[in-house]
């Protein structure tokens, strides 16, 4: 029979169920069974909101809009109609003009020289008019706008109706299936940083954290400091939003309404298909997404690797440090992958395998602490390698400088083993230190990582390989490890 799975045409054996057309959509089986999957039927019209100067109008149409260019500004305003453009693809539609006799709210076509998008404010007749719809939201909206108004964004909303359905459920001959979004990142580097790294730790997994009518919300666990980018922009439905500062820093917001540009909010993108599962997502539904334009995140990767899947985006690879094809990139540089399609190069920076620093973490005994750790060492855009600089080297311990989004680590695994080598700690909130990360060099029963006395330590992991490099790191060197949990 023929399946229709995100767009893409299959011929599978009859009775196949959902879980099984995912696996052979090429799904990794661990995920199938728990993400959100809809069912999609055609209605023949597409809706769109028309996000404007002053509000949103929602318009019901027999035609894609794609087409139309935004912002699109308001030509002629009339006691009869209203017309956007001029656009100057006349090709938008096949259909030929005539004599057309429109209703109140309709939505139309105006071809003359160039084409105008138009909106009947009340019933009339028009010559050169091709009707493709009409108003089915928003209509007072149109009546507040004047000159110098613009439709700033056009969002589709779907042209199916849409149900969830269930992994067991049996498919039939025809089915459109819908099981993941794809998001394409425009905007604020930094941020959109922020979601590859969430994706990647999520196996391209968007876990719905929090549910209203506005928003769906994945709340990653390491958060760390986010500058503000593009804070500008109003929030229009089908956007990414990723919040810099409050006690959601890190959040990553997708809109299901338009909502007014806050400070507290950078735009990164917006969905471009699968919109339909916005639509339904609740609580602790697991979406899969696609991210665009593919992450130039390659650390963690050998130099030849990097280089090999740098060259199929298009990207040149400089290599420095350590230049050979089996070292580990530690760094790269820009960082971040907006900036490397702009540029279209990046340097990577190379480490021999053996001077890599080794570190098992405790996450189940220290969960608070090992996710600030991960802040303070750049493990949020890699689960893998990380980085941090030395300040002080005493012999018998390593201090690293002082994070930037140091925080008051409240005791957590205040413990003291009976080997203290090789021990990663912070010091907590009991010291004017708090916040301090250090490895212990050499055994000592009285005092931790950092210095401080056990009961002011949160053991957070131990170094099980590269001791004895760390025992000749220099101030202001950089110290890079790869990490796993315990």
């Amino acid at each position: 029979m023929r399946v229709i799975l995100n767009n893409r045409e299959l011929i599978v054996k009859d009775g196949l169920n959902v879980r099984e057309l995912l696996l052979e959509g090429g799904y990794d089986p661990e995920l199938v069974s728990d993400l959100l999957v809809i069912k999609k039927k055609t209605n023949g019209e597409s809706v769109y909101d028309l996000a404007t100067s002053k509000g949103v109008v929602r318009v019901s149409t027999e035609i894609p809009l794609e087409d139309i260019p935004v912002p699109t500004s308001l030509y002629i305003k009339s006691t009869q109609s209203m017309y956007f453009g001029p656009i100057k693809n006349n090709t938008i539609t096949t259909k030929k003009p005539g004599r057309t006799a429109l209703k109140e709210k309709d939505v139309f076509f105006l071809k003359e020289e160039d084409t105008y998008l138009s909106f009947a404010l009340k019933d009339q007749v028009v010559q050169d008019a091709i009707r493709i719809g009409s108003v089915i939201g928003g209509f007072n909206t149109l009546a507040t706008l004047s000159e110098g108004d613009k439709i700033v964004s056009l969002v589709r909303l779907a042209d199916f109706d849409v149900k969830r359905i269930e992994p067991h459920e049996e498919l039939k001959d025809g089915d459109k299936i819908c099981s993941e979004m794809h998001i394409m990142l425009t905007d604020s580097p930094v941020s959109s940083e922020r979601l590859f790294g969430y994706v990647r730790t999520m196996k391209n997994v968007f876990h719905v954290d929090g549910s209203t009518n506005s928003f769906i919300m994945a709340l990653p666990d390491v958060k760390g400091k986010i500058p503000k980018e593009s804070v500008e922009a109003f929030r229009e439905m089908g956007e990414i939003f990723i919040r810099n500062s409050g006690e959601k820093v890190g959040g990553i917001y997708i809109y299901r309404k338009r909502r007014f540009p806050s400070v507290y909010f950078n735009k990164i993108g917006k969905i471009t298909f699968g919109i339909e599962l916005l639509q339904v997502a609740k609580e602790n539904d697991s979406i899969f997404v696609r991210v665009y334009p593919k992450s130039c995140f390659v650390v963690g990767k050998t130099q030849i690797e990097a280089g090999e899947y740098l060259e199929k985006l298009g990207i040149v690879q400089v290599r420095m440090g350590s230049t050979k094809d089996d070292s580990i990139v530690v760094d790269q540089i820009p960082a971040f992958t907006l900036e490397i399609h702009k540029n279209k190069k990046v340097k990577t920076i190379g480490l021999d395998k053996e001077e890599l620093i080794h570190i098992e973490l405790y996450t189940e005994d220290a969960p608070n602490s090992v996710n600030y750790f991960k802040e303070a060492s750049n493990l949020i855009y890699s689960p893998k390698i990380g980085k941090l600089r030395v300040e002080y080297n005493t012999g018998s311990l390593i201090l690293f400088q002082m994070p930037e989004i140091r925080k008051n680590v409240l005791p957590e695994n205040s413990i003291k083993p009976e080997e203290t080598t090789g021990l990663v700690g912070i010091t907590n909130s009991s010291r004017p230190q708090y916040g301090r990360i250090g490895i212990r060099i050499k055994p000592d029963q009285n005092f931790g990582p950092t210095g401080e006395e056990f009961t002011a330590t949160n053991i957070i992991g131990r170094v099980t390989k590269g001791l004895d490099r760390l025992s000749i790191a220099k101030k202001d060197d950089y110290v890079y490890f790869e990490v796993k949990e315990a």
